[in-house]
């Protein structure tokens, strides 16, 4: 049990170390975009960049609020299994996703470029943010049996 409190106490401090890297790689990425591509211009494919950095975006932003709730549920001293379950677990997909359309809009001249290797290496570090303090699936687990203990309450 005790294990399992410490746990629910650094889950959403690995969140929040994915939530870093996808975070770096998300505002390279616009970085990058600003640089090489005129956004106003109407062509389809600058609207589907746009697009997929605004859907990162969305899903770095949910996951952060996710982990700011478990980690003040964690400081306050409060139950936060499923909490912080839920912060890991998205937090490392979104990291994930963010590194995986970095290195995709930026293409080659994104990950080639001696001043662009840290994309590279955060494409390459992000997965065990997905491995360590318990799987994706073992969160998503722990996530549901949570779920169904708090209707079974009602």
């Amino acid at each position: 049990m005790t294990a399992m409190k410490t746990f629910d106490n650094t889950r959403p401090l690995v969140g929040a170390m994915a939530l870093g890297i996808g975070r770096a790689a998300y505002e390279y990425t616009c970085e990058f975009v600003k640089k090489n591509y005129v956004l106003s211009r109407p062509v389809p494919r600058y609207a589907a960049i746009a697009e997929r950095l605004a859907r990162v975006g969305r899903g770095l932003e949910a996951a952060r609020t996710l982990t700011w709730r478990a980690a003040w549920l964690a400081d306050e001293g409060e139950p936060n299994a499923k909490e912080a379950s839920m912060s890991k677990a998205m937090a490392g997909q979104a990291a994930i996703r963010a590194c995986i359309e970095a290195i995709e809009i930026c293409g080659a001249e994104g990950s080639i470029a001696k001043d662009h290797q840290l994309l590279e290496k955060w494409f390459r570090d992000i997965k065990v943010y997905d491995i360590f303090e318990g799987t994706g699936q073992i969160q998503r687990i722990v996530i549901s049996k949570r779920l169904i203990s708090d209707l079974k309450a009602f």
